[in-house]
């Protein structure tokens, strides 16, 4: 241990051996420590950030002084502070004080960060290595599902066909995206779950006019006869299409994909949209998956 030595009453600065080599910098105010005279003297030389922090204090407030006394402080347009950037120049140089009495502690603490280094990036490998396993899964399972769309069957007529989207598009487009399930599938959803169309705040029920469809029999109990035609029934066909939602970020196509996915998932920040479209597309059991990955991250985080 050792110790250097002062009046009574001023600061003492300790420091004590940390896990071999490693100290920490500790700060006594007025405190007598037992058997001062067998504690060796440390001398601290140059220290160059030191220097440095000293430097660009007095040059940074020299600026301030300067610019002040040609404006004038506050209370016109055009003063000192009446500009946003130098009121953050005033707070910059407001906490380069505080900066200048804490540095040399601090950079004690950021030796004792650095040399913990290599134990964190242990943890990081083995993170990402499950990580990655989980995107392998996830690639494997869900390839392509999130892609898959209600289109337009065989059975629309031809002079209605050309309006239409080929595929339907719920009211929050490909942001809440309406993904199906192939009908050999166990997903949640099905192309015969689209919901009816609206016009004029009407819910429509009715096929096209001398048109036999498979409208007919998905008509919505309650409407009112001869209301309009339910084009939304004729988007029966589920298959992949083009996109993905959130504008092609959110897939397990690849396995860039995937990582990005899970990133988001053990954030906890919109896993819940990820984890529904998934249960739509594939099986209600997804979410086996979601839950050993927020788990798995939370234990290594």
């Amino acid at each position: 241990m050792a110790l250097h030595e002062g009046e009574r009453g001023r600061q003492r600065e300790v420091t004590f051996p940390l896990q071999e080599e490693r100290e920490v910098c500790i700060h006594m105010e007025g405190e007598q420590l037992p058997y001062p005279d067998l504690a060796p003297v440390v001398e601290r030389g140059f220290n160059m950030q030191v220097a440095l922090d000293l430097f660009s204090f007095v040059y940074f407030s020299m600026e301030l002084v300067i610019k002040v006394a040609a404006l004038g402080l506050s209370g016109y347009n055009g003063s000192y502070l009446s500009n946003n950037w130098n009121k953050f120049d005033t707070t910059a140089v407001a906490l380069g004080i505080h900066h200048i009495n804490i540095s040399v502690c601090m950079q004690d603490m950021v030796m004792i960060l650095l040399d913990t280094l290599p134990m964190l990036v242990n943890v990081l490998v083995l993170y990402m290595f499950v990580m990655f396993i989980f995107a392998i899964v996830g690639v494997q399972l869900w390839a392509g599902k999130l892609r898959n769309r209600c289109f337009l069957g065989v059975d629309i007529p031809e002079n209605s066909s050309g309006w239409l989207n080929p595929y339907y598009v719920s009211k929050y487009d490909e942001r809440s995206p309406f993904i199906c399930s192939y009908d050999h599938s166990n997903g949640m959803r099905r192309c015969h779950d689209v919901p009816p169309y609206i016009r004029d705040e009407e819910t429509c029920s009715l096929a096209v006019p001398n048109h036999s469809s498979a409208a007919n029999k998905f008509l919505v109990p309650g409407a009112a006869a001869n209301a309009c035609v339910n084009w939304n029934s004729y988007y029966n066909i589920c298959r992949a299409g083009d996109h993905n939602p959130n504008m092609g970020v959110t897939s397990f196509d690849n396995i860039g994909h995937a990582l990005i996915v899970l990133f988001q998932v053990v954030t906890l920040e919109g896993w819940t949209d990820i984890l529904f479209f998934v249960m739509d597309a594939h099986s209600f059991w997804s979410f086996i998956f979601f839950m050993l990955v927020t788990i798995v991250s939370s234990n290594l985080s």
